[in-house]
């Protein structure tokens, strides 16, 4: 199934400005799946009802800048309309993404809430033996100014 098919199986279901012109645009400019598509009219509706943002012009000018293979450029599409359309969310994630990296911890995971909503944050160790345990707990209580930190705002929701 090529784009173009793919996009009219699910068009029908999306009523946004300049529907037909940022059709023409995805599909001549991007790869994407149809859960992709569905997600990517789902935001583009969701901009147009609240906002006044033009998204075509967004995402002409997206696409006129990267210089990226069509594949890469789809995914960066996708991140930059959720962008467009949660400013906030956004941003904060990206604060989170500075912290985890800070926090870059062999063997644990930190799971941030989706959306960051819920307010907690979730240490997962993958502890082998007692003495990687150890270790791990070591380097956690280290690092234990900066959970709290990392913790804190997402508490705040910031």
């Amino acid at each position: 199934m090529d784009m173009i098919e793919k996009i009219n199986t699910i068009k029908s279901n999306f009523e946004f400005a300049r529907k037909e012109e940022i059709i023409d645009l995805i599909s001549e400019n991007l790869y994407l799946t149809v859960s992709e598509l569905r997600i990517v009219f789902e935001i583009i509706e969701e901009i147009n009802f609240g906002t006044e943002i033009d998204v075509y012009e967004k995402i002409y000018n997206f696409i006129e800048k990267e210089e990226i293979n069509i594949k890469e450029r789809s995914k960066k599409f996708i991140k930059k309309l959720k962008e467009f359309r949660y400013p906030k969310i956004c941003k904060s994630k990206a604060v989170i993404d500075s912290y985890l990296k800070e926090l870059k911890i062999s063997d644990v995971n930190f799971i941030v809430p989706e959306n960051l909503e819920g307010g907690s944050l979730v240490i997962e160790i993958n502890a082998i033996n007692k003495k990687k345990t150890t270790q791990i707990i070591e380097k956690l209580y280290k690092d234990k100014e900066k959970i709290s930190e990392l913790s804190e705002f997402i508490k705040r929701g910031d």
